[in-house]
């Protein structure tokens, strides 16, 4: 059993003799965990400062570097200070994840800083994000000129008119892995108007991909090997036709091209319902509530995949009582219900149940009844159970 030695201690021990001063550079430097991360300009000054005391040596040992240009902050007189940087970067030969955030005027002012980020071989992740309202041609140029095989890449909230995931991917498209990205509502057009196959992609995020552009056929082509795909929905207002119409499109589609099954497919119900997907899953998780009126949509997607686990959130309701509107009654989970759904060669189920709001003994043991019955899924090998029961004035309370 190793133990931890507080950086405090690590600094003061540095302070004794040179020899511990070269170790604990080292180590505090190599930490797996720690991120070196920048918000200010004094910050970035004082790391360059310390770095170029030896900059070769100190550098080397960079794993973990985040940079976030803070657009509230005066940037202006820092410019000699990058340039120190891009020194410190073209010495950390073992830098293996970057990330940047508002990045593009950075880039502008400096580019020494593109030479040495492109010169860099030994990166494997990525994470960029930017409120900057200006192009992205040189994040751009900046990626397409990288030496270092990527293999896992975020794309966070990019705000710019101009911006595309496209040439990110396609700088990566050998060597990607995982890929995240945040603004994904037009992903899927854009892949049709290009040639883009990232032939080694194994993870697919996509956060706030609209249920009128779910083109699953664009994804299958572009990605052909995933085997955990992750699709989110952070705004909806489109209609029940546009939905319907998309996925009607998807079903069509995967009559000539498909995955052949994934190990994890994961979403709300509205996203996973439009993309229609019908290869078979082996882990199918919902991340948000599923509630009475969702069932239909519910009941399509589980026959579609025929998961061999199931993940479910599900949630009651608050309605108004004969007695009105200040007594409020609980409606409960459909529990019941979705029993007659699931798949009869279904291994594990985990249910996770919220109970918000007023609800009587008699209606909490008619629910637990109804979680009893679930024992008559002959092929049910694992249950994963735990109740949320949040009272009026009491913090929640869970039950596993």
């Amino acid at each position: 059993m190793t133990s931890v030695i507080p950086r405090r201690m690590i600094s003061g021990m540095m302070q004794t003799c040179r020899d511990l001063y070269q170790v604990g550079i080292r180590h505090l430097a190599t930490k797996a965990n720690d991120l070196v991360f920048f918000t200010t300009p004094e910050q970035i000054a004082s790391f360059c400062l310390f770095m170029h005391g030896n900059v070769e040596y100190r550098s080397s040992f960079l794993r973990r570097l985040s940079i976030e240009f803070n657009i509230y902050k005066d940037w202006s007189k820092s410019s000699e200070d990058f340039k120190l940087f891009a020194t410190i970067l073209r010495h950390a030969t073992r830098l293996e994840c970057l990330g940047f955030w508002n990045l593009e005027d950075f880039l502008i002012d400096v580019p020494e800083m593109v030479t040495a980020i492109a010169s860099l071989t030994s990166i494997t992740s990525m994470d960029i994000e930017s409120q900057d309202t200006y192009t992205s041609d040189n994040a751009y140029r900046m990626v397409q000129k990288m030496q270092s095989p990527v293999t896992n890449l975020t794309l966070g909230e990019i705000s710019s008119e101009n911006y595309s995931p496209l040439p990110f991917i396609e700088a990566f498209q050998n060597s990607l892995r995982e890929l995240s990205i945040h603004d994904a509502s037009d992903i899927c057009m854009e892949l049709w108007s290009s040639n883009i196959v990232v032939p080694r992609l194994d993870l697919l995020v996509l956060h706030g991909l609209w249920p009128h552009n779910a083109d699953i056929e664009s994804l299958i082509l572009a990605f052909p090997n995933i085997s955990r795909l992750y699709a989110y929905t952070l705004t909806d207002d489109e209609t029940d036709e546009d939905r319907a119409f998309q996925r009607s499109a998807n079903l069509d589609a995967q009559k000539s091209v498909s995955w052949p099954s994934l190990e994890i497919l994961c979403g709300d119900v509205t996203t996973l319902w439009t993309l229609g997907l019908t290869c078979r899953v082996r882990c199918l998780k919902f991340w948000e509530s599923v509630y009475c009126e969702d069932l239909p949509l519910f009941k399509d997607i589980i026959q579609c995949c025929k998961p061999n686990w199931l993940y479910v959130i599900l949630k009651g309701r608050e309605e108004d009582s004969p007695e009105g509107p200040n007594r409020p009654v609980l409606t409960l989970p459909p529990v019941d219900r979705i029993q007659g759904m699931i798949a009869h060669d279904l291994l594990q189920l985990d249910l996770r149940i919220y109970l918000n709001g007023n609800f009587t003994v008699k209606s909490f043991n008619l629910l637990l009844d109804q979680i009893r019955d679930l024992g008559s899924l002959t092929s049910l090998r694992i249950l994963g159970l735990s109740i949320y029961v949040h009272c009026a004035g009491s913090e929640l309370i869970a039950f596993h």
